[in-house]
């Protein structure tokens, strides 16, 4: 016979959203910042930035639109909200690279430059959600 798992008590919490979304939106702004950099220095055409500040802003986009999917204002258990951002996370690295594509069909832009833009930025602001949230997440325990 087995006897019950004992119970736990984990905190239940709300993640903050505006520090999600400043994150997200922020590191964007800052991966184009860095990227015109390298733009100016290797001496690109304007392809190279019409196609990085599209890229960082459509990562901007997916990221603020999958943050607040999660509903981050609803308190919850910790472990649930690790599920529910994996989720987020699993979802904008399925939505992202189709929304690449299909901003590359409708417009013009490089392929490379944009592709380039795209996987940078994605990088940069996922680790940058994992900071604030990790943060939070230690501050509340």
């Amino acid at each position: 016979m087995t006897s019950p798992a004992p119970a736990t008590k984990e905190p239940i919490i709300a993640l903050p959203i505006g520090r999600m979304v400043g994150s997200i939106v922020g590191l964007s702004g800052l991966t184009y910042v860095g990227w015109l950099a390298v733009v100016w220095l290797g001496g690109f055409g304007i392809d190279a930035v019409a196609a990085g500040l599209a890229g960082s802003a459509l990562v901007a986009a997916v990221g603020v639109a999958a943050a607040l999917l999660m509903r981050p204002w609803r308190p919850r258990p910790v472990s649930s909200w690790m599920t529910w951002w994996l989720a987020g996370i699993v979802g904008r690295l399925l939505v992202t690279p189709v929304v690449a594509y299909l901003l590359y069909s409708a417009t013009s832009l490089s392929g490379t430059p944009l592709l380039l833009s795209v996987a940078t930025t994605y990088v940069i602001v996922q680790c940058g959600e994992a900071a604030v949230l990790a943060l939070h997440i230690k501050r509340v325990t």
